[in-house]
């Protein structure tokens, strides 16, 4: 009897968790937006391998660096930086074709939390402009592409 009740609690549960993730379908725009979103996350974390899942085999970028070389990019970042925090800003995600997004993303990397875009001017934060391409493979979205430059501090402001 135990058993039972806890199998179907279990049971219980999972139709729970089936029924919160149903809803409207993400359009296109929000899974890329949810992909900056995983890999800020996994940024933060300092997860090399959460990270990787995330770019295309496929990428290359005007410095001619592969995924292999992102990769080393990132593990040294992660051993210079013991602690990162990122503020991230996405003013625009934009669908070439089905397959293929741009996005523009605005980060700011500092040793401590930033809470929003008024603690810029008071931390030593780096600030980026990236520009990322991305691509649907096997209907998952991936990094293909990136280029990034030093950012202002007006460039995180909302407009």
């Amino acid at each position: 009897m135990n058993h039972r009740r806890l199998f179907l609690g279990l049971l219980g549960c999972v139709i729970a968790l089936v029924a919160s993730c149903g809803g409207a379908p993400q359009t296109p725009e929000d899974q890329v937006r949810a992909l900056i979103q995983q890999a800020t996350a996994a940024a933060e974390d300092r997860s090399v391998g959460k990270l990787r899942a995330l770019i295309s085999a496929r990428y290359a970028d005007e410095q001619q660096r592969d995924k292999r070389a992102i990769e080393a990019l990132l593990r040294f970042h992660f051993l210079r930086n013991t602690s990162i925090h990122l503020f991230t800003r996405v003013p625009s995600v934009t669908l070439t074709d089905l397959d293929h997004a741009q996005a523009t993303v605005f980060v700011a990397m500092a040793g401590v939390p930033i809470a929003s875009v008024d603690d810029l001017p008071a931390l030593r934060a780096d600030l980026h402009h990236f520009e990322l391409e991305f691509v649907r493979e096997e209907n998952t979205w991936r990094l293909q592409r990136a280029a990034w430059q030093r950012a202002e501090p007006a460039e995180f402001v909302t407009p």
